[in-house]
């Protein structure tokens, strides 16, 4: 694991990782990487105990505060909540991000009119169809219709 991953399944910021590996209380494989077991160990066993009465619990994920959290960690936690919160508005606001509801009333839209242009070729085609008797010009007129139909909707004109 590096260390953002191991500092995200710990529940803390990387720095607070880099601390641990700087005054050496964690070890470092020799790729650089970081194996959580033995890692975990070392935490354990080289870490005071927090000045809580309370037994320190480690968080599940990295957005999820528990109690006994450390004030560092919840802190942490407050900042990766509010840069998510601010890339969230920064990504709406340029339009990278839009309602759902207008994402869904407007598919709703699309595949209602493809669905009802389907449902019409037979009030448009069926004198046509009624009077023609080459079977090829039957299928060329359905293949046209249909072809006309799909091909406005992929353009975005249905």
């Amino acid at each position: 694991m590096s260390i953002t991953e191991y500092a995200a399944y710990r529940g803390c910021n990387p720095e607070t990782v880099r601390n641990a590996i700087l005054a050496g209380r964690i070890l470092r494989n020799a790729d650089g990487s970081i194996d959580p077991a033995i890692a975990d160990r070392q935490w354990a066993e080289t870490t005071r105990e927090h000045l809580s009465s309370k037994p320190r619990t480690q968080p599940t994920g990295a957005t999820e505060p528990l109690p006994g959290m450390l004030y560092s960690d919840a802190r942490a936690l407050k900042e990766v909540y509010e840069a998510q919160r601010r890339r969230l508005e920064l990504q709406q606001r340029s339009g990278e991000l839009v309602k759902r509801a207008d994402v869904e009333r407007a598919a709703f839209t699309r595949f209602r009119n493809i669905r009802d242009a389907c449902f019409n070729i037979p009030a448009r085609l069926s004198a046509l169809l009624a009077a023609e008797k080459d079977e090829a010009n039957v299928y060329a007129l359905l293949e046209g219709e249909l072809r006309r139909i799909f091909e406005d909707f992929a353009d975005a004109k249905l």
